[in-house]
Order: structure tokens, then sequence, then C-alpha cells
């Protein structure tokens, strides 16, 4: 994959990870939000400036419109050569049937045009090569010349980290041999044996100069001996050079070649060379054109890649599907512990009820009201969809929420015991509701102040008692309806009191009855409006006011008096 197809892989798993921390993760939703802001802005910007970074260079290549189509599967070479060396004649490439070349004119330019041909063309990265042009005669100083093909070593493993794999190099050389009446051939080594490609095909260096006459056969027996001692050299000065980075950029082969004329310096390196072996020092040639065609190995194109195997687009989409599934399987097992924790909160809340006796009627309350929130959370749920994050086919609601709801509607508020308190005995302060509250309202309106006042000072005269309030309305209107409003006209006269006075929350039980126990006949209007009225009891009870070890506040705080309906 090229840099395009890594950008777009590491986008789609940083989107993955935010869905699955928006999902999953306990944090608010402002919190949620605010990161997925920060984390797109982010990307965005970055994104943007590597994007005006890159679109520039990209402009700058005129050769992209001389580009085969996206499905081409022939190998594609990029040509390093030295300066001078005319192998383009001034194009940028040059297709054959067997391959494509296309001219580096600047080796520190190799890692950019490769990426801005992949941007383009994603699918030829399987198919890449990398060609290195070396010309002894025309280098003067060997340790120059090892110089620069270590740098040409550097860039080429910097272009195999950006596409991900070991593009093959491929090592070329040219000689001056004289003209002959046939077509030069080219000398091709890879891994021991050296073979002769012609027009004819390829054949063995005995084979290729038996089949030609006397006069015909000196001349191939004597480039034979020129490419053996040009291979030979490739060998032991080139590809040293090569060799001495950490990872060995060895050629996949050696290809020698000839050109009727080359333009050569004086003492170049080929000189050196032959003469530390023979003594001997091979003339300079004499080269004046402006201008030399020289050839190209086409027969080692074959022993290149071509496009096979899933193409980078291919790899991308795979990772990409890869990445998906294992946040699907992520996704399962959170939402797996998301549930299994709803089911043993849920199992633990309905088993501390169970275990809670009915006397124990504060903790029993407390037990009630949670479950009562649970059965809120469910219902909720069952109604409007559970979250996403108890989805997936794993949520167990359903089985939690009957349990529930029966364990609420069995619940009856148990008779209120009294212990007998020396010279005490139950005193009830009866208070009319219109009085303290408009019509089906719960909430005390404006003037009742100074009944609470009165009902207060009565109560305080009587510290240490169970105080119960408790809500009752008439028979007119639905039976739930009334049952909820008479339990909520309870809490707003009992927070009143707690607002007003030092009484703690434990010495105070609130129960709304409804129309249940009519003090009164419904059938007429005066019976009705004494139906509608809020009662204060002192109960003398040894065990009132006492603190308990899981106290909650006032707010959450249910009647242990209270009954199904709510």
């Amino acid at each position: 994959m090229n840099n395009t197809h890594k950008q777009a892989v590491l986008l789609w798993g940083l989107l993955l990870l935010l869905i699955l921390w928006a999902i999953f993760s306990p944090a608010s939703a402002a919190v949620k939000y605010s990161l997925v802001a920060v984390v797109v802005i982010g990307v965005a910007i970055v994104l943007l400036f590597w994007r005006q970074k890159t679109l520039p260079k990209q402009a700058d290549d005129a050769w992209v419109a001389s580009l085969p189509a996206e499905n081409y599967q022939q190998p594609v070479v990029l040509v390093c050569s030295d300066g001078t060396t005319p192998l383009f004649s001034g194009r940028s490439l040059r297709q054959v049937p067997t391959g494509l070349y296309l001219h580096v004119a600047d080796e520190e330019q190799l890692v950019s045009l490769t990426e801005s041909l992949l941007s383009r063309r994603p699918a030829w990265g399987a198919q890449l090569c990398v060609a290195r042009v070396v010309i002894p005669g025309q280098h003067q100083d060997a340790a120059v010349l090892a110089g620069q093909l270590q740098r040409f070593s550097r860039n080429l493993m910097r272009l195999r980290c950006r596409v991900g794999a070991k593009v093959p190099l491929i090592l070329w050389s040219y000689q001056t041999a004289p003209a002959t009446e046939e077509p030069s051939p080219w000398f091709i080594c890879a891994g021991c044996d050296v073979q002769v490609v012609t027009g004819d095909g390829e054949s063995e260096p005995a084979e290729w100069i038996a089949q030609a006459s006397m006069p015909a056969c000196s001349q191939r027996l004597g480039q034979m001996l020129l490419a053996e001692n040009l291979l030979r050299w490739l060998n032991q000065i080139v590809m040293p050079a090569l060799d001495r980075e950490e990872s060995a950029c060895l050629p996949l082969a050696l290809g020698a070649g000839f050109a009727s004329s080359l333009p050569e310096k004086n003492g170049n390196v080929w000189q050196q060379w032959i003469t530390g072996k023979t003594c001997l020092t091979p003339e300079v040639s004499r080269h004046t054109s402006a201008s030399y065609a020289l050839s190209f190995p086409d027969a080692i194109l074959p022993l290149l890649p071509r496009q096979s195997g899933p193409g980078p687009v291919r790899r991308a989409w795979a990772t990409a599907l890869a990445m998906t599934t294992v946040a699907g399987i992520i996704a399962l097992c959170l939402s797996a512990m998301a549930n299994r924790s709803l089911l043993r909160q849920v199992s633990d809340d309905l088993h501390k009820y169970a275990i809670t006796p009915m006397a124990d009627t504060v903790v029993k309350s407390r037990y009630l009201s949670v479950l009562k929130e649970d059965a809120q959370r469910l219902d909720d749920y069952y109604r409007e969809g559970e979250p996403l994050r108890l989805g997936l086919g794993l949520y167990p609601g359903e089985r939690l929420r009957q349990p529930v709801l029966q364990a609420i509607r069995t619940y009856r508020p148990p008779e209120l015991k009294t212990e007998s308190v020396p010279g005490g005995a139950v005193q009830t302060v009866r208070l009319d509701s219109m009085a303290l509250f408009d019509v089906g309202q719960a909430r005390l309106k404006i003037g009742s102040t100074k009944v609470l006042v009165e009902a207060l000072v009565n109560i305080k005269a009587k510290p240490g008692w169970l105080i119960l309030v408790a809500g009752y309305t008439d028979s007119t209107g639905d039976e739930k309806s009334n049952q909820q409003l008479s339990l909520r006209r309870a809490e707003a006269v009992r927070d009143w009191m707690l607002q007003t006075s030092d009484i703690p929350f434990t010495c105070f039980a609130v129960q709304g009855l409804g129309e249940s126990q009519p003090a009164a006949t419904n059938d007429t209007p005066e019976g009705r409006a004494t139906n509608r009225r809020v009662e204060i009891s002192l109960v003398p009870r040894s065990d009132a006011c006492q603190d308990v070890k899981q106290q909650i506040p006032p707010e959450l705080a249910v009647s242990q008096f209270n009954q199904q309906g709510e």
C-alpha cells in the first residue's frame, strides 16, 4: 500500500475507535462530542497541510498524461542513470511490449516521484522495479562513484519503506565495442549463469559463439570476453558499494551491453581496473557526436515481477475489513460486559429487596425506590429502544422487567405498628387540601404557610415521635392518578416541614392513599371536600427518629407506607 492507502486505512481505524469510544464510554455527551470534534479538526488540519505540501510536486509531473491505464500489468522500471547518459533522448518514459521504463533524472527525487506515480496508479505498487545504470568510462574517481552508489542505496531503502515492499533492483552497464554487422547482444546474469540475448532469443555463450561463421566468431568471442570483464567489474566494484548499508540492496539481475562509441574520460575507473588486472591500459573512445543511442536490456524485463495477487487498493480494503471485523468483535464484547453489568445490578437490587423483611420498613422502602428506578429505566428501554451499547442482540432487559414490576406490584405497605410509650397516643392533624393546593396540583400555593405553621407547632411539641404524612383525594378522576397526586401532596408537605424545621428526615414517613380511605361519602360536594385532605399523625414509637447506617437524602426517600401504584 502507498501512503494514500495507509492514510485512508489509519483514518478508518481512527473513526472506528471514536465510534467505540462514543458508544461505550461512560463520559458525558458533552465530553464525547468535544473530543470527537477536536480529533476531527486535528486530522483535517493535518490532511490539509499534507495536501498543500504534496500537490505542487504532483503538478510538476508532466509525464502523467503519457502513462498507461490503471490496469497495466507489465513491470514498471524506474531508471536512474549517469547524468550524461542519453537513454531516453529527452523523453520521460519508454514503453515496450514487455514493460515500461520511467526516467528518474535525479536520484534524490526517486521517493517523491514514486509517491506521485502511485497516487495516480496505486495498483502498480506490486510491479515496481528500480534500475541503476553505471558506465565505468564516465567516472574517474572510484571513491566518488562509491559515494554516489551508497547515496542511491539509501534512497532505494527509503523507497522500499514508503512502498511497504522490497522493490527489486536491476543493474546494467555499457562498454564501447567495435561496430559489427549484426545487432549487439545483451549479456544477462541472473544468479550464477550468463545468458546471451539477441533478437533470436536466449542462448548459452558457447552456443552463441559456435553459431557464427569464422570472422563473426572471433568478433563474438571478443564481445564475450569484454562482457564477462564488465560483469566482473560490476560484481567487484559496484555491488560492494550497494551492500554497505544495513539492508543490502543487491540487484536481481546484471546486464552488460555495447555501444559503438561512448564518451569516456582519461584515467577512468575502467582503465584503472583493467590496468590493475592485466597491466595493460585500454584506449579511450574519442566520441565526438553530440548525441548517441543506447539500447535497453528488454531481456531483463521478463525476470521482473508483474501485477499478481491483490493490488494495493484490494489490500487496503482487506485491511479496512479486518479492522472493521475486529472493531465489531470488540463492540460485541463491550456490549456483553455492559449487559452483564445491568443484569447483575438489577438482580442484586431484586435480591436485596426480597431478603429484607417487611418489618424493616425504612430499608424496605429504600430498596423499593431503587426497584422503581430500575423499572422506570427498563420501561424507557422497552418503549424507546435500548441504547446501542446494550443492543447488538444481547439485551436481557425483557427478562428483568417483568420480575421487577411483579415485585413492585406485590408490595403492600404494612400496617403501622406502634409501640407503647408511656402516656402516648396517636394524634392526628387534618389539613384541607384545597387550603394548601390548587385543583389537580401538588405544589403548595401562596397562603398555605399559616396552616402549616400551626401544624408544625403542634408537631414540635412531640419530639421523638414518628410523623406520618398521608395524602387523600376524592373519587373524582382516575384511581392511579389520584394515588399519585395524593403521594406528591404528602411529599410536598413533608419537604416544607424539613426546610422550615430542624426535625430530621428519619422522623417522617409519607404515604399516598388516594381515594382508598374516604372520610366521608363521595356522593356529595361536601363529602368530596372532606375527602380531599392531608393528615399529619404523631405516632408514638420507641424507634422513631433513630439514625440508620445507610441514610439517603430526603428527596430520594420513599414512604415506608407507600402502596403500589406510583
